[in-house]
């Protein structure tokens, strides 16, 4: 089942997202609550780092257009299962598990598609940050499944965190 959002609503979930990238952790209010997160996005994740290129005269990185609007897909939907799921809330210090079905191993980038996932979780509040001060354990696993049948299965548990007013 595929929920969607409208692209208001996901323009207003995402709009803290230059804040939450310059907030420390100071910044949250991390509680003794814990709670899961689990969802299933269809079809390939693209590879983040693969897809970048350096600007000119610059040390800033940017991803192609086509990348881009795949992963803004991906945020979108996590998003939607963000609200369901956690409300407002975010994950703090948690443990997360991948597990990517793919239709050809040998175009799989696991650690590509790690990185572009935990940008995507960060885009849609999901999680405070996606640095090793708040992702405590990881695994990832990736098999082989028919034509049409790709995807990441992505389940984390944390401490619920909100944001300081």
């Amino acid at each position: 089942m595929t929920n969607t959002i409208s692209q208001a609503d996901f323009k207003r979930l995402t709009s803290k997202r230059k804040k939450v990238i310059k907030t420390d952790a100071a910044k949250w209010d991390i509680s003794n609550q814990t709670a899961s997160f689990t969802a299933w996005i269809p079809g390939m994740l693209p590879s983040k780092k693969n897809k970048s290129r350096v600007g000119s005269g610059k040390q800033h990185f940017y991803t192609d257009k086509t990348t881009k609007e795949l992963l803004d897909g991906v945020t979108a939907q996590l998003v939607a299962e963000r609200v369901k799921q956690l409300q407002h809330k975010r994950l703090a210090h948690f443990t997360i598990t991948f597990e990517f079905d793919v239709c050809d191993m040998t175009s799989a980038d696991p650690d590509g598609m790690i990185v572009s996932a935990m940008d995507a979780l960060q885009d849609a509040g999901i999680i405070v940050n996606d640095n090793m001060r708040h992702a405590r354990r990881g695994s990832w696993s990736v098999r082989e499944v028919g034509e049409g049948l790709d995807g990441i299965s992505i389940t984390i548990h944390g401490v619920l965190a909100e944001e300081r007013r």
